[in-house]
């Protein structure tokens, strides 16, 4: 240990670089190239070589730069931790590579662990070291230092495989997709342990950052609920009151009779509808008051579409009282009425839709969040849950969709056209005098009806069935991102809760003492992190024992290993077993089972039984459906492809296993991403409906917004075309009236189809 202390201290210059971890990376090289016997003399030379290298390179550096000197406490943080005897901590990690075959190294303290020999086909070991209970965490503040020392000033060595880079041009493909798509979006941001550096973003990912600052969501849960009986008092009443006034323009069009003989004084029915008109504009004020307010805040939408017709229309029936001439037919009173009062329906929608998913998100005290994120170490987006708090859901909530962003665009150009075009019309052609008329005609069709319940209408639909599934979704902003994710990420839990893996069966070894062997394997099980925790668990508590601590924890393809107690410790598969070097009897050969072997030799075995649920392979059927691929993240050793595809009886084409590094990083880490969705439910079902109920959502409010803002220009374009030749009759309020309808049923007819589609 001294003599490591002495080179500890001889490469400090040269970014305090242990030669254990210079050996391990050799090593590791050595064994993809398929030298595994490299002498140790040639270690040591390749050692001391890229120490000098290393060294000759930080100190050109430093002579180049300008940095001001690190102060002593920097300094002391930038030291490796040290252990209770002053030696430095050294973790076992190895290069982050996917592939990477590495030597654990180190950190035992005094364990006597020897290093398991490189034979062909040896099991890659994980790059993670995981603490277990009563054992410090310098492993991630020693695997970060490693990382820093190999990729500070280049890229990853030539010859090491990434997880991007495996897989063939199709992996390929889908790491460049990710790239662009990361490029000029959220997941550009990387990770926070290491990703991209968050000054260094460009403008535009700036102004898509959610403001940290949001109300208390049983605040804003009361607010939205508060309006909601008072919206839909106000919708009905403004909605009968239009359905009236549908009702006297058709019967007056149609030459009926009509109370009070109004069917021969347009005039007398010109200032009913008025009216009626402001009557509805009096219910739906609101509407107005958020159509003026969008134009100082330079934000048009559907409100402010509503705010045009109804003032255009007033004036245009102004005019025609004033002149008392009526040649061209009914005020469009009607159309401007059920622009309110469908404005109205689609505010109730979003209110109730907001508070319900409120209500649900914080009807647990520790939910899981679902989240989206680029990860750099896989070069993919994808979606993954995580232990946290709902903050920034108020915001992801009740962000910009893709309606109110179409129109945002849209309504302006729409009131320019319908201006220019008009005018153009009737001073062309000489037909001054019908102006207003044929300018409330225009900006009537611009206010189409679905303007504001493209969205709302399938997001109400989809919510409430997201939210019984156990799920509360973050809107348009979980639509979107969940749709371009790359991959769903599943662990132990998600394939097999809780309750569903016990132990059938423990047969221990002759000559091994029971107690020993149980608590060995509980202590790596619980050092792991598994699903298979609970389960030996349960059986310390029964058996009265306790889990040992570990210490120098290594992950492979297949098991694990740790010195408990300064023996060495192996738990895996039989597989894992064999390729160890133990040996494992013909009659022991299970495929569900966890094998234990002591210094090399067979301790125990313990037959696990796990049972697939049918709410698991519902999600797993839904998610195949929708061609969502799956990242196998599991720390169960025994949870594999083809033991999922036997279990839930599910051919599974489209499934990755990610290296075990990316692994114990997923369910590890920390929160991380955007947040999409809120789970108030455990299980792989709820995020099965959230992930279809979200491309359900995104595909029909898309299909919805782009049918409403064609019907508003199509709208104004014939509208305008029969103005411009004259046929002002041509343009009744009724005729209007019934395209708009028909393009209203079409948009609701996608916007429904969200009930249906699963």
């Amino acid at each position: 240990m001294a003599k490591d202390n002495s080179l500890m201290n001889d490469v400090d210059t040269a970014g305090e670089i242990t030669l254990e971890s210079i050996l391990a990376e050799y090593k590791s090289e050595a064994y993809i190239d398929g030298d595994k016997r490299t002498p140790s003399g040639i270690l040591s030379e390749k050692a001391d070589r890229i120490v000098m290298e290393l060294s000759e390179s930080k100190l050109s550096q430093a002579e180049l730069t300008s940095t001001p000197p690190v102060s002593g406490d920097r300094e002391a943080d930038a030291r490796p931790p040290t252990r209770e005897d002053g030696a430095p901590a050294q973790s076992g990690t190895a290069p982050p590579t996917a592939q990477t075959t590495a030597t654990a190294v180190g950190g035992g303290g005094g364990h006597g662990e020897r290093e398991p020999e490189q034979e062909d086909g040896a099991p890659a070991q994980d790059s993670t070291a995981t603490p277990a209970a009563g054992v410090p965490e310098l492993y991630d503040i020693d695997a970060l230092f490693f990382e820093q020392y190999q990729f500070a000033d280049s890229d990853p060595p030539q010859g090491r495989n990434t997880a991007a880079d495996s897989g063939g041009a199709g992996a390929r493909e889908r790491t460049k997709r990710a790239e662009r798509r990361a490029s000029g979006s959220l997941f550009a941001q990387g990770r926070a342990d290491g990703g991209v550096d968050a000054e260094s973003l460009p403008d535009d990912d700036a102004e898509i950052e959610l403001d940290p600052r949001e109300p208390d969501l049983r605040v804003a849960a009361r607010k939205f609920a508060l309006g909601d009986g008072d919206l839909l008092l106000r919708w009905t009443s403004s909605c009968l009151t239009a359905c009236v006034m549908a009702a006297l323009t058709f019967v007056f069009e149609a030459g009926a009779h009509l109370p009070f003989g109004l069917e021969k004084n347009q005039l007398a029915l010109t200032g009913v509808l008025m009216i009626l008109q402001l009557l509805v504009m009096i219910i739906g004020i609101e509407v107005l008051i958020r159509g003026v307010s969008s134009i100082l805040r330079t934000s048009p939408g559907a409100e402010f579409l509503a705010l045009m017709s109804n003032a255009a229309t007033l004036c245009a029936g102004a005019v025609t009282l004033i002149r008392g001439d009526v040649p061209v037919g009914l005020p469009y009173s009607v159309i401007s009425s059920f622009s309110i009062a469908f404005t109205l329906l689609g505010e109730k929608l979003y209110r109730h839709s907001y508070a319900e998913t409120i209500k649900a998100a914080i009807s647990v005290q520790e939910p899981y969040v679902g989240l989206t994120e680029y990860r750099d170490d896989l070069r993919r987006v994808v979606f993954r849950r995580a232990r946290g708090n709902a903050d920034g859901f108020y915001n992801a909530l009740t962000s910009r969709d893709v309606c109110e962003s179409a129109f945002r665009y849209a309504a302006p150009m729409l009131v320019a056209f319908a201006f220019v075009l008009t005018i153009l019309s009737a001073f062309m052609h000489g037909q001054s005098r019908y102006l207003a008329h044929a300018l409330s005609a225009s900006l009537a069709a611009a206010s189409v009806f679905s303007g504001h319940l493209a969205f709302s209408a399938p997001f109400s639909i989809i919510s409430k069935r997201v939210r019984k599934a156990g799920a509360a979704m973050a809107g348009w902003m979980c639509a979107g991102d969940v749709a371009d994710i790359d991959g769903l990420c599943v662990t132990d839990d998600d394939l097999f809760p809780e309750g569903t893996v016990s132990i059938s069966g423990v047969k221990i070894c002759e000559g091994v003492p029971s107690e020993k062997v149980i608590r060995y394997t509980a202590g790596l099980i619980t050092a792991s992190g598994s699903g298979l925790s609970r389960v030996f668990d349960e059986m310390l508590k029964r058996e009265g024992m306790a889990a040992l601590p570990v210490d120098n924890f290594v992950c492979y393809d297949g098991g694990i290993s740790a010195i408990v107690h300064g023996e060495r410790v192996l738990t895996g598969t039989a597989a894992y077993m064999k390729l160890m070097g133990v040996r494992v009897p013909e009659e022991m050969n299970l495929g569900n089972a966890v094998f234990t072997a002591i210094e090399d030799g067979l301790a125990a075995m313990f037959a696990m039984d796990y049972v697939p649920v049918n709410s698991v392979q519902g999600a797993l059927m839904s998610i195949a459906r929708w061609r969502i691929r799956l990242l196998f993240a599991v720390q169960d050793f025994n949870i594999t492809t083809k033991m999922a595809e036997q279990k839930f009886k599910i051919p599974f084409e489209d499934v990755e296993n990610l290296p075990i590094r990316n692994t114990y990083d997923i369910a590890r880490g920390a929160r991380g991403g955007r947040i999409a969705a809120v789970f108030t439910r455990d299980g792989l079902d709820a995020v099965g409906d959230l992930v279809s109920g979200a491309r359900v959502l995104r595909t029909t409010a898309l299909f919805a917004t782009i049918i409403s803002v064609a019907a508003a220009a199509l709208g104004v374009l014939i509208t305008a075309s029969l103005c411009w030749i004259g046929a002002y009759h041509a343009v009744r309020a009724g005729n209007l009236l019934l395209f708009m309808l028909s393009t209203f049923a079409a948009a609701l007819l996608v916007g429904g189809f969200a009930k249906f589609k699963r």
